[in-house]
Formats: structure tokens, sequence, C-alpha cells
């Protein structure tokens, strides 16, 4: 009996042992299956830590790239604006002053003046007016007067201006096919303007002309303008601000000019093929 029990009690500690040992196989075996996939869990971390470094080093360079871009086209516009202000004063108020002052010589120095007070009062409305338009200028807006006037009127504007300014000079307006006549915009009839306005100063102030005429024919799709002076022949080499300026006002509207300099006199052309 006492055998038997002993014998009972040996299974007994064997199975238990034996259980307590595949238990800890068991245990064993799960802290390993654990562990690879916690090392497979890091390693997937760490790839994507350095996915995200990359990720995030293209973004800089993006970003680096974006703000460069950013601050290059700043530049161009800042550039392109403080060109766009000198043309502008060049073209616009410095003219105007140029006219104001010869106004007042002339009245200084006519041996028939017109009452001095009235030539003071034109001066200083022209004056207002140069004010006046400087704010557009600065602003980049379009001045009222080439929304508002046709291009002719404003020629003839002009050439009444200089024709009291030089009573000893004359500034002619001749207009050819007037039946032929077609609208232009705001910005057209503005670069225009100044165009004819900065040959026809030039003529005068610069190449001691006499006369100046200003020719416009208009044809069925295009408008030819002929500029003529008898003054000195100029020197187109060597062209200054104001010659400049022409050019890139003319390019700007996709019109094209030709100058002549014979021996005497200057003749400057420009053709506008009349917008579709």
């Amino acid at each position: 009996m006492v055998v038997v029990v002993l014998f009972i009690l040996l299974l007994a500690f064997v199975g238990v042992t034996l259980y307590l040992f595949l238990n800890l196989i068991k245990r064993k075996q799960e802290l390993v299956s654990q562990k690879e996939v916690t090392q497979q869990l890091l390693k997937r971390v760490k790839e994507l830590e350095a996915q995200l470094s990359a990720l995030s080093k293209q973004e800089e360079a993006r970003i680096s790239l974006e703000e460069n871009d950013f601050d290059f086209r700043k530049e161009m516009l800042l550039d392109e604006d403080r060109t766009r202000i000198a043309r502008d004063l060049h073209d616009d108020t410095i003219q105007r002053m140029i006219a104001t002052r010869l106004r007042l010589i002339t009245a200084a120095y006519n041996e028939k003046p017109s009452p001095l007070k009235e030539e003071i009062n034109i001066a200083i409305k022209e004056l207002e007016s140069t004010m006046y338009a400087l704010r557009f200028l600065i602003d980049n807006r379009m001045q009222p007067r080439f929304e508002m006037q046709p291009f002719i009127e404003l020629l003839e504007e002009l050439v009444k201006k200089y024709y009291q300014i030089w009573l000893s000079k004359k500034v002619i307006v001749r207009i050819d096919n007037k039946e032929n006549e077609f609208t232009l915009n705001a910005e057209q009839t503005q670069h225009l303007y100044y165009v004819i306005h900065e040959t026809v100063v030039n003529s005068i102030k610069n190449s001691v002309a006499s006369e100046v005429v200003i020719s416009v024919a208009w044809k069925a799709d295009e408008l030819i303008i002929n500029i003529k002076d008898d003054g000195q022949s100029r020197i187109i080499a060597d062209p200054g601000q104001g010659t400049a300026s022409i050019k890139e006002r003319l390019k700007l509207i996709g019109a094209t000019m030709e100058e002549f300099n014979p021996p005497s006199g200057y003749r400057l052309k420009i053709s506008f093929e009349k917008p579709d």
C-alpha cells in the first residue's frame, strides 16, 4: 500500500515537473518570439525614421528652392517696377517740368510777353497737373486722360502746348485718311503719346529744329506715324534715356520704328498694326 502511494506521489511529482518544464519552454519561446517582433518593430521604426528624414530634407530643399525662386521673382518685379517708374518719370514728369520751365523762360525774355500773372497761373496749373499725374505714375495706374481722350485729341493738345511755349518754332500735326481711323486702347494711346512727346522735345531742344511735323496716316490695318524735323542730325549710335524709353514703349505695344538721319533734319517712322 505504501509502495502504491509512493508511486502515485512520484508520478504526480514527475507530472508537475514536466508541466513546469514544458511551460518554461513555452514561455521562453514566447519571449523569443516577442523579442523577434520587437526587433522587427525597431527595425521598421528605424526605416520609417530614415524615410521621414529623407522626406524632411527633400521638403527643406523644396522650400529653399521656392524661397530662392520667390526672392528671385520678387527682385525681378522690383527691378521692373524701378525701370517703369524711371521711364514714366522721364517721359511724363520731367518733360512736363521742362515745358513749364521753358514757358517761364519765354515769358521772362520775350519782347512782347503775355501778362506775367497769366503766364504764372498757366505754369502753376501745369505744375498741379504734373503732381496729379505723379500719383498715378507711382501707383502704376493709368492716367484718366489716356482712357477718356482720343489719341488725336491728345496730340492736338500737345501741339497747342508747345506752340504757346516756343512762339518762334512750329509743331504741326497732319492727319491723313481719317476715315480709316481705328480705336486705340488706353495703354496703346499712352505709349504712342509719350513716344511722340519725347521725339518732339528732342527735336526742338536738342536738334535745334525750327519746325517739327507729325504726320499721322491711318490705313485699313495699320497706323503710320512720321515725325520729321529740320534741325541738326542726331547721333543714333549713342542713345540716351529718352531713346531707350521710346524703343521700350514701342516694344510693349508691338510697334516698330525706323530712324532716318540725313545730313540735315531727322525722321522717325513708327508702324503699328491694327489689333485684331
